[in-house]
């Protein structure tokens, strides 16, 4: 049930930009990159330490009105935790749908929904290495942050997603990532 939920969800964001597009809105393309700061929140998650990792992807922002832009992303972001030598390493296609508010031509605040897929679960050891089979294929969460436009091609962005779904089938073990991404804008 939940599958048909997020692909429908999907396809509907798909077919908004693609009406979107035969507008005379103005639409940028872009592709962004940075560092995530990941670990996982809930009743299951005592002695876990953050890791740093990684994200990377593209997006399109299309202007609503004069401050307002919508942002969706396709991202490949990896994310997960540590504790006691043990890695729990999580990779996702992540789909961040973002609203903005730009203040002026640099700053801007962002708040929006995110989906995940999960490419890849694992844990390792010094000794093993293990897929995980328990994790679920969809996440959700939500995002707030902001960001500053420095100039027509480059752009900064701090952003934290607070994950409300849980990403294993047993258990209350959610994520939560800070990420802060450089963008460089077509």
């Amino acid at each position: 049930m939940k599958k048909k939920i997020y692909l429908l969800l999907i396809s509907v964001m798909f077919i908004f930009l693609n009406s979107y597009a035969q507008t005379s809105q103005e639409i940028k393309y872009g592709v962004k990159g940075g560092l995530n700061i990941a670990n996982l929140h809930g009743d299951d998650t005592d002695n876990l330490d953050a890791v740093v990792r990684f994200h990377i992807g593209g997006f399109m922002e299309l202007s609503l009105n004069e401050n307002w832009t919508f942002q969706p992303e396709v991202l490949y972001s990896r994310q997960g935790c540590e504790s006691n030598g043990v890695d729990l390493d999580l990779d996702y296609i992540a789909i961040p749908m973002m609203f903005k508010y730009y203040f002026n031509k640099q700053f801007n605040l962002e708040v929006g929904p995110q989906l995940n897929y999960t490419a890849n679960a694992k844990v390792t050891t010094s000794f093993v290495h293990a897929s995980i089979y328990n994790e679920k294929d969809f996440t959700m969460g939500i995002n707030v942050g902001g960001g500053y436009t420095l100039n027509e091609h480059l752009g900064f962005s701090a952003r934290y997603n607070y994950g409300f779904t849980d990403i294993f089938k047993d258990g209350d073990i959610k994520n939560h990532v800070i990420q802060f991404s450089v963008a460089y804008i077509f």
